[in-house]
Formats: structure tokens, sequence, C-alpha cells
């Protein structure tokens, strides 16, 4: 693919929930150096998308969205009523 001035760039890629969870397991793996990093483990409420163990013991959630209805159909999972709950108190 080249732009008017005949210049070469890359195609662009697409981004897709698999690649943003390889993208945050390596971050978390390999820059913070943390032991243990899971796919679609069991967590708090439901499956998480990534799941790590860190140095100190702490347990991190992440969920990866990849659109709006997404992030909004995952909203009315029971785990996010337990946090919103516990914040409030």
């Amino acid at each position: 693919m080249a732009d008017p001035a005949g210049k070469l760039w890359a195609k662009p890629i697409k981004i897709n929930a698999d690649g943003i969870k390889a993208a945050v397991a390596t971050y978390f793996r390999y820059t913070c150096q943390h032991p243990i990093i899971a796919f679609e483990a069991p967590g708090a409420g439901g499956v998480a998308d990534v799941l790590v163990v860190t140095r100190s013991r702490r347990l991190i959630e992440i969920e990866v969205k990849v659109s709006l209805s997404d992030l909004r159909r995952d909203v009315k999972k029971s785990k996010h009523r337990y946090y919103q709950k516990d914040r409030n108190h």
C-alpha cells in the first residue's frame, strides 16, 4: 500500500479479542514479570479473559471488550453488581 508521495505503508492490522488478550498477557508476564497468567480462567463471578497472579499473590482479572454492545452486555453480569454494592458501603 502506498500513499500519494509513493511511500510504502504497512497494511492496517485487524484488532480482535484474541490479539488484545495476547498483548495483555505478554505485558503482564514479560514486562511486569508476574509468574502466572491464564486465559479463559474461572474468576470472580464468571470466566475471566485473562487472569494474572502477581508476585505478591494478588489476583488481577482482565476482561477484554471489542465493542460497545459487548460492554453493555457484560455490565449485566452479577460480579459487577457485587463490586458496585461493595463500593457503595
